[in-house]
């Protein structure tokens, strides 16, 4: 059993069967505050909510622009400091290498100055040593051990002609002959 209702909210009163009394004056009063809708408000509410839909869109894709470009600005932003500090390492890099590089020319001069006369001493002591030699062999023998060590001798003193091993080293390392010309 439906039994009437009141709705005083919307001044509506109903019946058993669920429809409003005619003539109410609860449905007139309803009728002044409610308005109902025609075809033609839907399809502007429609096309405004289209529109609306289609400029969050666009507010979306600009704010993804903005937030690109502002990304780009901080990775060149970042790029540039790590460039920056690159650069900075490879000075210090280069300044420790040169600096290593005087050391060791100036320990290899060292080395080569401490060297000399022990490599003269040397070569004095196996001359009188293969002179000793020398002068028991026969003659023979003699002459074969006479004539590779004048040929020796020759080499020796082509040898004293070529530039020290640290200008070699520099030469190589630059690119360039001994006599300073490139090659």
């Amino acid at each position: 059993m439906i039994r009437p209702a009141s709705y005083p909210r919307w001044g509506l009163d109903v019946t058993r069967e669920g429809q409003a009394r005619a003539g109410s004056p609860r449905l007139q009063m309803f009728a002044s505050f409610c308005t109902l809708a025609s075809m033609a408000d839907v399809t502007k509410t429609f096309r405004d909510a289209g529109y609306m839909t289609i400029g969050l869109g666009v507010l979306a894709f600009q704010r993804a622009q903005v937030r690109r470009r502002e990304l780009t600005r901080q990775l060149d932003t970042q790029r540039h400091e790590l460039r920056r500090q690159l650069d900075h390492r490879r000075q210090d890099l280069e300044t420790q290498v040169t600096g290593l590089r005087a050391q060791l020319a100036d320990r290899t001069k060292d080395l080569e100055r401490r060297i000399e006369p022990l490599v003269g001493q040397l070569e004095n002591q196996l001359e009188s040593g293969l002179d000793r030699l020398e002068q028991r062999l026969p003659d023979p023998a003699r002459g074969a051990v006479h004539q590779a060590r004048h040929q020796a001798a020759e080499v020796r003193s082509q040898l004293s002609q070529l530039p020290p091993l640290s200008q070699l080293r520099g030469a190589l390392a630059g690119g360039s002959a001994p006599d300073g010309n490139s090659g």
